[in-house]
């Protein structure tokens, strides 16, 4: 990568997290900016924004794994 990859070293993530009456954690939000490498531009940096909504505690659940062509690995420049 090139030398916005040294800028990305430093990460700064902006979060929330909201409890509810029982202290669970019901949502937590976070702000922060990655490195990436776009085949058409180069470098670039991206905004991500996640935003996560947990409910349902001690329920009993089954996840199932999708099929392997709808997953991809996602790996980030060291």
């Amino acid at each position: 990568m090139g030398k916005d990859a040294a800028e990305c070293a430093d990460w700064n993530v902006t979060w929330r997290m909201w409890l509810g009456k029982d202290q669970l954690v019901r949502r937590i939000w976070a702000s922060y900016e990655v490195c990436g490498l776009d085949a058409k531009v180069g470098d670039r940096r991206y905004h991500m924004i996640d935003d996560i909504r947990l409910s349902g505690w001690g329920m009993k659940v089954t996840i199932k794994a999708p099929p392997a062509d709808q997953t991809k690995m996602l790996t980030l420049p060291k």
